[in-house]
């Protein structure tokens, strides 16, 4: 079933653009100097050291050649004697050692020049993918932005239509009496909550030892009605030991709210403890558990106020506080002074 989105503020759209503008930018400049990196490496070895080491190979072997003749002077300069030739003989030695470690190198430097050029063309395919959505996915999904908040603020600008119709005068003191007695509401946001909400067949599989108490009210959890007459509605009291669902650590929450189910049980509050879970990604699968109604107090005591209200009512509290409460038509009742 598809589902409505949830906006809260047009503003966090248009910087959570900005922010992907420039983290395409930041992030095409840094796959261009990579790149740039990769070509300038296999350029430095395939063509500078490849060059230097062949050079390298050609002074030295002119070394080696003048260390050969000058041993071979040094042995001719006494016909009666064999001279040692200690000194010729070392030079020719690290002539020759300095002639095979630049063939090495050459060597080395045609084979890497050769692998690191492949390695390049297999960078550049993984690449690919990324620097498509750079060049092409991202830049839409600014586009997708932008466009929603332009149309977002569009549909905050749309007003009801009026009609054009004048009432006769039974109608329009009727009309100024209603509006004078009834109080403004309006559908909230929050009602998206409710689909977090447990359908019956769950809170009835919760099953816990509770109690029958001897007196029907021996354990009623009685107030001064002043939440519900306030909002103008009938007082449904719960005992301390009906049951209420909670999901997980709800309890321990920052922002919670309770949705009042209607009663098809017995020692059943048909009170729900629940979190926004769409807003709340790090939360798993919901683990659902049921406690009684004096346990609940026991953790949260500032519930006590709002657990009168009539079923389908359901109130949202961020640190205690609470920041709506909604009728069974999901519309917001006016601000309440609450102690």
């Amino acid at each position: 079933m598809a589902k409505g989105a949830r906006v809260i503020s047009i503003d966090a759209i248009r910087t959570f653009r900005s922010h992907l503008c420039t983290y395409i930018e930041e992030a095409s400049v840094a796959l261009t100097d990579s790149h740039a990196d990769v070509q300038r490496t296999v350029h430095w070895i395939k063509h500078d050291r490849v060059r230097f080491w062949q050079g390298e190979i050609r002074r030295r072997s002119e070394k080696v050649a003048q260390a050969k003749s000058e041993l071979y002077r040094a042995q001719l300069a006494s016909r009666d004697e064999r001279p040692s030739c200690v000194i010729e003989r070392k030079a020719l030695a690290r002539a020759e050692q300095r002639l095979a470690e630049a063939q090495t190198k050459f060597g080395n430097s045609k084979k890497w020049a050769l692998e690191l050029e492949r390695e390049s063309m297999l960078y550049r395919g993984q690449c690919q993918r990324f620097s498509g959505a750079l060049t092409g996915d991202l830049p839409r999904a600014v586009a997708l932005l932008e466009q929603s908040a332009n149309r977002l603020e569009e549909y905050v600008q749309l007003r009801a239509p009026t009609t054009p119709d004048v009432p006769s005068e039974q109608e329009s003191v009727v009309t100024e009496t209603t509006t004078r007695s009834t109080p403004s509401t309006s559908i909230s946001p929050y009602r998206m909550l409710r689909q977090f909400t447990p359908d019956q067949s769950v809170r009835d599989d919760l099953t816990m030892d509770v109690p029958t108490p001897t007196d029907e009210k021996g354990d009623l959890l009685e107030d001064d009605q002043g939440l519900p007459a306030q909002l103008g509605v009938t007082c449904h009291y719960v005992s301390m030991s009906d049951k209420v669902v909670i999901d997980g650590d709800a309890l321990n929450a920052q922002q919670i709210y309770l949705e009042r189910s209607p009663l098809r049980q017995a020692n059943d509050s048909g009170w729900f403890v629940g979190i926004d879970r769409e807003n709340s990604p790090s939360a798993e699968s919901p683990q659902y558990n049921a406690i009684t109604i004096a346990q609940l107090l026991e953790q949260r005591p500032e519930l006590c106020e709002y657990l009168s209200l009539p079923p389908h009512y359901l109130v949202v509290l961020h640190h205690q506080q609470v920041i709506a409460i909604l009728n069974e038509q999901d519309e917001d009742h006016p601000p309440t002074q609450t102690t």
